[in-house]
């Protein structure tokens, strides 16, 4: 049996890898923005800021959705006085299976 050479096995595997990463953040960008389309739409409305002000941040295989506006954790999560409306938690609930069909459209190309 001929021997293989490590170097070409470690190089070959990191070529996989990455591919795979990039796969995986092209089916993350796709999720974080189904899910801020859907938080936005749902979110308790006055003047439009709190839904305005949720954004998506995608860093190495992480995406993150939130808000920079303080008053969307009072009404995410409530406080003593104020009922919580949560949008963010019934958006990832709702959407696990559509979550789950973009991984599998992605990564199974």
């Amino acid at each position: 049996m001929p021997r293989v050479k490590r170097y070409t096995l470690i190089k070959y595997d990191k070529k996989i890898l990455k591919q795979f990463d990039t796969k995986i953040n092209i089916a993350l960008e796709e999720i974080g923005e189904l899910l801020l389309k859907r938080v936005r739409q749902i979110v308790p409305r006055k003047t439009g800021r709190t839904s305005e002000s949720f954004r998506i941040e995608l860093e190495k295989n992480v995406v993150r959705i939130g808000s920079n506006w303080y008053i969307a954790r009072f009404l995410e999560f409530g406080t003593v006085k104020m009922r919580p409306t949560p949008s963010l938690r019934i958006v990832l609930e709702k959407s696990r299976k559509d979550i789950t069909n973009i991984f599998k459209k992605v990564i199974g190309k």
